[in-house]
């Protein structure tokens, strides 16, 4: 879906707009969507961000939209292979992320696929 020109990013626009995958994306982020179709929508984020004493209009920052997301995701389960693992500490602790059932992805730093 992605081409290099030169070095920058050419998006083929046609091509993207008629792919399923991009679709259910933007079905998951719908604002007209309610519930589960539209597990990420604005209306949805503002209304489980009350549990968290946040209200529609004020800022989230890094880590409280990140629960706010683990908490959707786990309520609506949009994806099956979608998991959302938070660390308020700023480690990435790998046996949580392995038991939150998610997938070894290339690891920069050892260059494996592993963790």
């Amino acid at each position: 879906m992605r081409h290099r020109h030169k070095g920058q990013d050419i998006v083929n626009w046609h091509q993207l707009a008629h792919s399923k995958e991009y679709i259910d994306v933007l079905q998951r982020v719908n604002d007209n969507t309610d519930g589960p179709k539209g597990a990420f929508s604005i209306r949805n984020i503002a209304r489980m961000s009350l549990v968290y004493d946040k209200f529609p209009g004020e800022w989230h920052g890094p880590g409280s939209i990140s629960m706010v997301l683990r908490d959707l995701n786990r309520l609506y389960q949009p994806c099956i292979d979608l998991q959302i693992v938070h660390f308020s500490d700023g480690l990435v602790y790998f046996d949580k992320v392995r038991a939150a059932g998610c997938k070894p992805v290339y690891n920069w730093i050892n260059k494996k696929s592993d963790y």
